[in-house]
């Protein structure tokens, strides 16, 4: 199942460790923003190995993916860049 993952982290150090753990997963499309591939059955594993790493000022927000929307997405700007999907 696919899930976007977005993160607000404060240290720049953990914030790293975090792109880089996120980065095995799935794709950076945005600054702290992924789109990963994970079992539906190994969400929670996953959630609690970025759980321990940060601190109760940080945030990450998971939201799931369903089969209509993935690879659906309105782009907005000529900055963006992504490299999969289909601009509706």
């Amino acid at each position: 199942m696919k899930f976007l993952i977005a993160y607000d982290i404060t240290d720049n150090k953990l914030r790293g460790e975090i792109f880089k753990f996120l980065s095995d997963f799935g794709l950076n499309v945005q600054l702290s923003v992924f789109e990963v591939e994970i079992e539906f059955k190994k969400i929670h594993h996953f959630l609690k190995e970025i759980e321990t790493t940060f601190s109760s000022n940080d945030k990450v927000f998971v939201y799931p993916m369903t089969k209509s929307s993935v690879g659906k997405f309105i782009k907005i700007g000529n900055q963006v860049s992504l490299n999969k999907g289909e601009v509706i």
